[in-house]
């Protein structure tokens, strides 16, 4: 694969921001439910847990293989030049809000074994991060307004791409997140306990996206990658900025909710174990979009303690913590 397009994929992935669409059997075509700071401070390094006893899946945190257009969803209120588009993904509003909230709701109460459950749970969790989430958005003086939740059990055709039904990505192009529903239900049934914790990191990781097209972070990372970093090199670091990212402010919403979501004990423990094995390790030797096992475990970790949007700036942290 030549450079040039290896380097379109690479922004493809960082602004169409891909989470996982669902699809039902015997229907043919996904159905879609919408549901209407201070300077980043620095996690000590995180220890390993123990691994679960049986754990389903481990790699990725999702949308390593949705290779979308470009620019899908992603109007442009100013033109970007070089340094409006560095001062926001790295000086951005949002990163002064501080805190991100407890939305003070429980775990969802639906056995994640099929479908319908499937929906009903991410629809409620998503209910959630709105709730922690709105007032971040427009506290930053964006406009917020929700992602779509949609599940999907067959591979097909979306705005951004082809969805191959084995990853959650976001998408752009409808404010959409999908979700595969066949991973989960093969979770479920394997390991239920460690399945829950790798579907709730998920579920926020490709949140996490959408705050970063609402807060303009996607487009002027798009245009980065188009039209300022000159090297494939330079282009996966970026790239794996954004992803990195959307694993922390996952983290952040679970570690601000970490009393009504039970994380404690061996929920704690198999989450602990999930951020620590989520990575670019995983991705059957392509390109190095999503950061590493150590990175993904730190920025996880940083989230988790601290709570704090700002504190998930990954471009304020050095290549090394986003190798």
């Amino acid at each position: 694969m030549s450079s040039s397009i290896v380097r379109r994929g690479l922004v493809s992935l960082a602004a169409v921001a891909l989470t996982a669409v669902t699809a039902f059997s015997g229907v043919g075509s996904a159905t879609a439910k919408q549901d209407v700071a201070p300077a980043p401070q620095v996690a000590q390094a995180p220890q390993v847990a123990a691994q679960p006893s049986d754990p389903s899946t481990t790699g990725g945190e999702g949308d390593f293989n949705m290779f979308a257009k470009a620019d899908a969803g992603l109007a442009y209120g100013t033109a970007w030049t070089s340094t409006s588009a560095w001062n926001t993904v790295k000086y951005n509003r949002a990163y002064k809000t501080g805190r991100i909230y407890p939305s003070q709701c429980g775990q969802p109460k639906y056995a994640l074994n099929g479908s319908n459950n499937i929906l009903a749970w991410h629809r409620s969790y998503g209910y959630c991060l709105n709730k922690s989430w709105v007032g971040k958005i427009q506290a930053a003086g964006y406009k917020f307004v929700a992602p779509t939740w949609v599940i999907y059990t067959k591979p097909f055709n979306t705005k951004c791409g082809w969805a191959n039904g084995t990853r959650a990505f976001y998408c752009s192009a409808t404010n959409g997140i999908y979700i595969p529903v066949n991973p989960i239900v093969q979770g479920y049934k394997s390991n239920p306990r460690f399945n829950l914790v790798r579907v709730m990191q998920t579920a926020g990781h490709e949140y996490g996206h959408h705050v970063q097209k609402l807060t303009n972070i996607l487009s002027a990372s798009w245009y980065r990658q188009a039209y300022v970093i000159p090297t494939t090199a330079k282009d996966l670091e970026e790239n794996r900025r954004v992803e990195l990212q959307a694993t922390c402010w996952s983290a952040a919403y679970i570690g601000s909710n970490r009393g009504y979501l039970g994380m404690t004990g061996a929920r704690l423990s198999d989450w602990k174990w999930h951020i620590a094995h989520i990575g670019d390790e995983y991705n059957n030797g392509g390109p190095r979009t999503h950061g590493s096992r150590s990175s993904n475990n730190w920025w996880a970790t940083n989230g988790f303690n601290y709570m704090n949007v700002g504190s998930c700036a990954t471009w304020n942290g050095s290549s090394s913590i986003v190798d």
